[in-house]
């Protein structure tokens, strides 16, 4: 039977959990990551807007994430599905988010509720203890400077709300006092003390951004090489700075993408035996010990998924790497793994085609990884392979020119 921990053993795992967080912070100082961030990121890493929340509320001034963040929204399953999509965006693609109660199934979004547990009248008669407390959850939806919109639930992120004072609130002969930093975290499931209502657990309800002055097109054609797409093949798109996912749909008879701010993209194709082609350029010989520096950080990273196979690496500025990874969780560490994953169809292995950025110093003694996006998400049965991830020049690069998308050494006969 498992024990709970000590108080002391809590402590001190805490203590060491702050204490590698500090150092891997110290690492990426060290390395210099944001030093090599891409202009547009740059031009983009801070918007203007206004954040309202539901006691009515509202605050104007400049909106920021953490440097490298992805939002994460899980979108509603649509009918005849039996869970949603996975969307990844960053905030320089977002014009509003807003916020609604809301709950799958029949359980209502808001609620009271009291704790359940053992009650004073002894230790084998159950039921509700302590005051009530109320129980908000919460869904998002996302309008994407583009005209895209998507519902779903906004996985746990912070916002920072920097605000300054107008001129009325400065009093005469003083210094202006400084501007003030906010933090605002966001979580699908608000939760408040026993004792308040549902009216005291006030939350954002909209984050309302203006639009990218050089937004493009909200979508553009993707031209690949001639008969590079077979029937039954799926493409998949990476914006090549931020490895943000970007859909790919078939229009008529070509492929479109949707718009990407200027950004060159990585693109793969999923073929319909389970193998992916990515576009991936030519090994240079020059990189032989770039690649063995990355393999090793590649195979040092503690990751979920145990089998991590490095197919190829390009630099992509003085200090940044990004590396082509061939994902697959095996779950072989137990023999209770094993079991679980045979039983259990919804714990079946997981493979993924993926992109991982790396920051490296000039040295290449101090690597970092500090982004990851992934073309292909495909579940496996525990005894079949690993499905093949292949570089393919072909689709290498995939260049923005004017209001088009070409990839590889597309031509007009290109779909």
């Amino acid at each position: 039977m498992n024990k709970p921990l000590a108080p002391r053993y809590r402590t001190w795992s805490v203590r060491i959990g702050t204490a590698i967080a500090a150092g891997a912070c110290s690492l990426t100082a060290l390395l210099g990551l944001r030093g090599d961030e891409p202009q547009e990121a740059a031009a983009i890493a801070s918007r203007a807007g206004r954040v309202s929340w539901s006691d009515g509320t509202t605050a104007e001034g400049t909106i920021t994430t953490t440097p490298g963040t992805i939002l994460q929204l899980v979108t509603v399953a649509a009918e005849g599905e039996e869970t949603g999509q996975l969307r990844t965006f960053t905030l320089d693609r977002v014009a509003e988010i807003a916020f609604v109660p809301f709950a799958s199934g029949s359980v209502a979004p808001e609620r009271m509720v009291r704790a359940f547990g053992y009650t004073a009248e002894g230790p084998d008669k159950a039921g509700p203890r302590g005051e009530p407390y109320p129980v908000r959850e919460l869904g998002a939806s996302v309008r994407f400077i583009d005209g895209e919109e998507l519902f779903g639930v906004l996985r746990s992120c912070v916002f920072y709300l920097k605000t300054v004072p107008s001129a009325d609130e400065r009093p005469a002969g003083r210094l202006p006092p400084r501007p003030t930093t906010r933090k605002l975290t966001i979580k699908s499931r608000l939760e408040g003390k026993p004792g308040s209502t549902l009216d005291d657990l006030s939350y954002v309800t909209h984050i309302r951004l203006p639009a990218v002055a050089d937004a493009g097109p909200s979508r553009l054609p993707l031209k690949l090489p001639a008969e590079v797409v077979r029937d039954g093949d799926t493409v998949t798109a990476l914006v090549q700075t931020s490895l943000e996912s970007v859909p790919v749909t078939s229009e008529g008879s070509g492929l479109s993408v949707r718009g990407t701010l200027g950004e060159n993209i990585l693109v793969a194709i999923h073929r319909a035996d389970g193998s992916v082609d990515v576009g991936w350029p030519e090994p240079m010989p020059a990189d032989a010990d770039l690649r063995a520096v990355i393999e090793k950080a590649v195979s040092l990273q503690p990751d979920y998924y145990d089998e991590r196979r490095l197919l190829g690496v390009v630099r992509d500025g003085p200090s940044r790497v990004l590396a082509l990874v061939s994902l697959r969780r095996t779950g072989r560490d137990t023999n209770d793994t094993l079991l679980s994953m045979r039983e259990n169809s919804d714990t079946r292995p997981t493979a993924r085609a993926s992109v991982w950025m790396f920051r490296i110093d000039e040295t290449g003694q101090r690597v970092a990884l500090v982004r990851r996006g992934t073309f292909v998400r495909q579940k496996i049965e525990l005894d079949d392979p690993t499905p093949t991830v292949r570089p393919l020049p072909a689709l290498w690069p995939s260049v923005r020119d004017k209001d088009r998308i070409t990839v590889g050494q597309a031509t007009e006969e290109s779909r």
